[in-house]
């Protein structure tokens, strides 16, 4: 009876979706933007008011640093190919799963690496 229940708490997902508690799925959308506005504010609250305090250092010059920073921590590219390759006799719902995710995440970067990109470029 103890390993039934143990095999059953190992089924269920790590993560908790909207769906668990009610919710539209579109729901963990709205969470993530408010968390990225967020973190964009708390960034902007960081950098110096004026530029003496920053060692002459601008609010363009800054917000460039910190572009450059995460461009610069970003990762390659997932090769999805690659794992499409390694497990194309073995096709499971977990691989589904995450090919998608990885073409996801490769949307996410390529986005990320275009908008910071094109903010340098406005800021020079």
């Amino acid at each position: 009876e103890r390993e039934e229940y143990i095999e059953y708490i190992d089924t269920l997902p790590l993560v908790n979706t909207p769906e668990v508690f009610g919710l539209h799925p579109n729901a963990e959308i709205g969470y993530f933007s408010q968390a990225v506005r967020s973190i964009w504010g708390h960034l902007i609250e960081l950098q110096p008011q004026t530029s003496e305090a920053a060692g002459g250092m601008s609010r363009d010059d800054f917000v460039d640093n910190v572009a450059t920073d995460v461009l610069d921590k970003l990762p390659a590219e997932f090769e999805i190919w690659r794992v499409r390759k390694a497990n194309e006799m073995n096709i499971t719902p977990s691989l589904v799963v995450l090919l998608q995710e990885l073409e996801r995440f490769n949307k996410l970067i390529k986005r990320m690496r275009q908008t910071l990109t094109l903010l340098r470029k406005a800021l020079a």
